[in-house]
């Protein structure tokens, strides 16, 4: 007899583990893709709040064209729904010419 095959029950449990490992990879990935995604959304509706508070509020820019918000003002004022209880800095810097707001970031202390 030649016995250089698989026996069926060594070839179903070679299945299985590929099927449980298929599984678990699928699960890692879609935990991942919804930390991933969920973030970038949450910063984005961060960062919309702050233009918008700012703009509204008609907050003034300091000399160096930035102004600071914290999520805290957010939440107080009504432009932003409690997101979590950290209370992060957000810089919003202009343009000098424009004065348009072009850029809007987390920072760790407003100088």
């Amino acid at each position: 007899m030649n016995n250089k095959g698989f026996t069926l029950v060594e070839f179903t449990i070679w299945l299985l583990g590929i099927i449980v490992l298929f599984i678990i990879v699928i699960n890692m990935s879609r935990d991942t893709l919804t930390t991933s995604v969920a973030k970038p959304i949450r910063d984005k509706e961060v960062f919309a709040a702050a233009e918008n508070y700012v703009i509204k509020e008609d907050k003034s820019f300091n000399n160096d064209n930035y102004v600071c918000v914290t999520k805290r003002q957010l939440e107080i004022t009504g432009y932003l729904k409690k997101v979590d209880n950290t209370n992060r800095i957000i810089k919003l810097t202009r343009n000098k010419i424009t004065k348009v707001i072009n850029k809007i970031e987390y920072v760790n202390e407003c100088e």
